[in-house]
């Protein structure tokens, strides 16, 4: 590295001299723990506890490079535990890759994070590695790509299914043969999702494009409850896999009208529907052959725990604190040389430390007792914080603090006793001793952490009072590292057993898991657990695998949540829609990483279906969409019916601005923000509440997380707006909500609109609202960086949808409108107008 004193590049953080220091044990987690402020800590003796404090750096699973020969060599290693109170501490746990030398405890290291999140891409790859070229699932259409899709292997030609019509009457017919099915009513579809229908149940290798509002999930789970209908899948449950965990709560919930006979794998569902079928809670409900195995594994594994623990409490004790004489009392013997450390009332080892033995034996606490004796007061309770034989930063405030509540007590009863002030300089006395120890040993305490100290040797000591307090210092440390060094060989050996065996049990747990599922006839999963899961998955079986946002996942996500045992693969998604997220920008555009298994099918012609029917949103919201995005999306007649928005002139409407945006002419531009757009926001959300609107049926999106902060931020003045949704478009793909208002935000002289010109965000942000939709924006700025934005500029005027200012209108008297031109006059405005009055009434 050119320069390692930079901390800052392009996607990594640098910290430039950081040490291994031990074994780390806690909470169940074992590994090893770094400390990032080793020179700040050499350097200041103390570290600035909020430089770590809460920031996004050192997630838990992030990737770490460690070099201590400027990357000739590297450990790898990802976060272990992103402990609060460890990092503003100046440290972090990891857990190493590869197993590691005690070597790692003698030098200095250089230090690299990714700010790139690593878990779900360290668990793909893994996966990836493992597959053989000649057994990848599916390879006759992911890698070969033929286009012509067969019928899955496990139907016949005479294969038979049935079905339960509207009029709750079953129906038969032969599953290959397409023109003996019964009419589209009988299954409840329409044309487009009949369709898609046909070829998720007559082809292995199915793919169903399905537009905003077009019934994703809902077709989804009539394939599947088809399948599982006709289907015994006995001991080889059908594969649910998800993006989201909203998205698989959503389809799993429909699921359950069907059958109640599903396990969901992961702890991040908010569903409480599904609580009772997660993989955690019918664990106990399964009795295992492996029961035995599991308890007689985790039993070993909670004693080398325990060990270990007991190993690392030393070891701090070590680090923290001055060992007491009977500690290092075998290492001061050299040869048939034995140094020896005289004794006082304390530990002979702070007495030579400290360099105060020759202080009166007598202490304040002894003359206190004496004391307490000749007085006829209720007794005073006795103080039990002498010194201990372990002196450390800790022990000494607590001691200093425990002797300042016994000089205010002697002062409180000391009125009538002349001995009072006596004993309260005594203890003053000690609490300065107290205090020049601390002091003392924070001095010193760098020589333990600091390989660089001219270590003496004990057997050129002639004495150990003959020599300094540096030195003292120094030949103690050289002790403490030789104890520590036992210590930490000890903890190897126990951390050799620990992997062993934590290995073991994961295997049994695996062997167990896989028995509770194999009871089951449905699994559902997100991409990101399937991988982390994938020995898991292999035990499955799972024949048929249905892929729900299959169009926002990486390829890579997709083929390592598969099997070999898959026979029947159906994707479910809209590539017009989000795209998947590479974290660098480079692979996404020149390597194609941002396209998805989903859309390269449909690039190369491998048979899909789209469903062409939207019953979310207004028919005019749609016109925004047609022919820009989509070449054909239909309404179904129920969102004709909606009711007209109250107190709006408009349901859809772009209101147009020239304010520029908060972040122009500011180096950190790119946490883009727009306050005027952000004050409208706000303003138009708290007028819709009160014209009777509720809270969650109002959703405010922005297109960049600073303007979701600051609407945020503003929305905290108003109690009305306390439960409304504010968040990212981003993250509200597959949503959808009864009132949308939008915050566009790109303002600026440069024209730059960022990724507001990419048509899959542009897709998203206009097809979330049902009844009302409102947006904020530049439009000048829009449409002159962007084509697709002037054709939506067409479509709004053409509907008389855009303006500078809103309309408000009187739902009682039709006729009565207000114009409001800027949100700090909304309050005003509205006042003493007829919408108020009405409003009232």
């Amino acid at each position: 590295m050119e320069n390692p004193t930079r901390r800052r590049y392009e996607n990594i953080r640098v910290y430039p001299r950081v040490r291994i220091l031990r074994t780390y044990v806690s909470n169940n987690k074992v590994g090893h723990l770094v400390d990032i402020a080793w020179k700040e800590r050499v350097d200041h003796g103390m570290v600035d506890r909020k430089k770590y404090a809460y920031n996004k750096q050192l997630m838990f699973g992030s990737l770490l490079l460690f070099t201590s020969d400027n990357f000739e060599t590297i450990l790898c290693a990802t976060v272990l535990d992103s402990n609060m109170e460890l990092l503003m501490d100046g440290y972090v746990a990891v857990s190493f890759q590869n197993p590691v030398s005690k070597k790692i405890f003698s030098e200095p290291y250089l230090m690299v994070e990714s700010e790139v999140f690593f878990e779900p891409y360290h668990r793909v790859l893994k996966v990836l590695q493992s597959f053989k070229q000649d057994d990848l699932p599916m390879k006759r259409y992911i890698v070969d790509v033929q286009t012509e899709t067969k019928p899955p292997i496990y139907l016949s030609s005479d294969t038979t299914y049935s079905i339960i019509d509207p009029k709750s009457e079953e129906l038969s017919f032969p599953v290959l043969d397409t023109n003996q099915w019964p009419e589209n009513e009988s299954f409840g579809l329409d044309d487009s999702q009949m369709e898609a229908y046909k070829l998720a149940l007559t082809k292995e290798f199915a793919v169903i494009q399905g537009p905003p509002g077009t019934g994703k999930t809902f077709i989804g789970v009539k394939i599947a409850s088809t399948l599982l209908r006709n289907l015994s899948l006995e001991g080889t449950p059908m594969l649910i896999i998800c993006y989201t965990n909203h998205a698989l709560d959503q389809f799993l919930e429909g699921i359950l009208g069907i059958t109640k006979n599903i396990v969901r794998l992961g702890s991040q569902s908010k569903n409480k529907s599904l609580e009772p079928y997660t993989l955690y809670n019918l664990r106990g409900k399964v009795k295992s052959k492996y029961s035995y195995l599991y308890g007689s594994k985790r039993s070993e594994l909670e004693k080398i725990f325990n060990q270990m623990t007991e190993l690392q409490t030393k070891i701090e004790v070590c680090e923290k604190g001055i060992l007491c004489y009977k500690c290092i009392e075998p290492y001061l013997k050299i040869g048939d040389k034995t140094y020896e450390l005289k004794s006082s009332n304390e530990d002979p080892v702070l007495n030579w430390l400290f360099d105060d033995f020759k202080e009166d034996s007598y202490t304040v606490e002894d003359e206190l007792e004496d004391w307490e004796k000749q007085l006829d007061d209720e007794p005073i309770t006795e103080n039990k914080h002498k010194i201990e034989a372990c002196f450390s930063e800790a022990w000494a405030f607590k001691e200093i603090d425990s002797m300042m509540n016994s000089v205010k007590y002697v002062k409180d009863i000391s009125d009538n006793h002349l001995e009072g002030q006596k004993m309260t300089d005594k203890f003053e006395a000690q609490i300065d001793k107290v205090r020049k120890r601390l002091n003392c040993f924070k001095k010193y305490i760098s020589f333990g952490q600091c390989d660089d100290t001219k270590e003496i040797s004990l057997g050129k000591v002639s004495s150990l009072y003959a020599i300094s307090q540096d030195q003292r210092w120094s030949v103690y440390y050289s002790i403490v590292r030789t104890i520590k060094n036992d210590l930490l060989t000890a903890m190897n050996d126990l951390l050799k057993q620990h992997d062993k065996c934590n290995q073991e049990l994961n295997e049994v747990s695996t062997l167990i898991d896989g028995e509770v599922m194999k009871t089951v006839r449905v699994v559902g999963v997100t991409t990101t657990t399937a991988a982390r899961r994938h020995d898991l998955m292999r035990t499955l079986l799972s024949p048929i695998v249905i892929v729900e946002e299959a169009a926002e996942v990486l390829e890579a996500h997709i083929v390592a949540s598969l099997t070999d045992h898959c026979q029947h693969l159906i994707l479910i998604g809209d590539h017009k829609q989000l795209r998947p997220t590479a974290a660098h920008y480079r692979l996404a555009k020149d390597y194609n990483l941002e396209i998805s298994l989903f859309e390269r099918m449909i690039r190369n012609g491998v048979h899909a279906r789209a469903l062409t029917t939207q019953r979310r949103m207004r028919a005019q919201f749609v016109e925004l969409l047609v022919p820009v995005v989509y070449e054909r999306l239909d309404s179904h007649p129920s969102v004709h019916q909606y009711k007209d928005v109250r107190g709006m002139a408009n349901n859809l409407y772009f209101c147009t601005h020239d304010v520029l945006e908060d972040s122009e002419g500011m180096e950190d531009s790119w946490s883009h923000k727009n306050t005027l757009e952000a004050k409208w926001c706000v303003t138009l959300a708290d007028y819709l509440r009160q014209m009777k609107y509720k809270a969650e049926e109002i959703t405010i999106l922005a297109t960049y997380n600073g303007q979701v902060s600051l609407i945020k931020e503003l929305s905290k003045k108003y109690n009305t707006l306390r439960d409304v949704k504010i968040t990212a478009v981003d993250n509200y793909q597959g949503e959808e909500n009864r009132i949308v208002i939008l915050s566009l935000v790109r303002s600026n002289r440069d024209g730059k609109i960022g990724f507001l010109a990419a048509p899959n965000r542009i897709c998203v942000a206009l097809s979330r609202a049902k009844e009302g939709f409102y947006m904020f924006g530049n439009m000048n700025v829009l449409k002159a960086a962007s084509s697709i934005w002037r054709a939506i500029e067409s479509k709004l005027a053409a509907q008389n949808a855009i303006g500078n200012k809103l309309t408000m209108q009187c739902e009682f008297h039709r006729g009565n409108t207000l114009d409001v031109t800027h949100p700090d006059d909304f309050a005003t405005s509205l006042r003493d107008s007829c919408l108020r009055i009405c409003e009232i009434k």
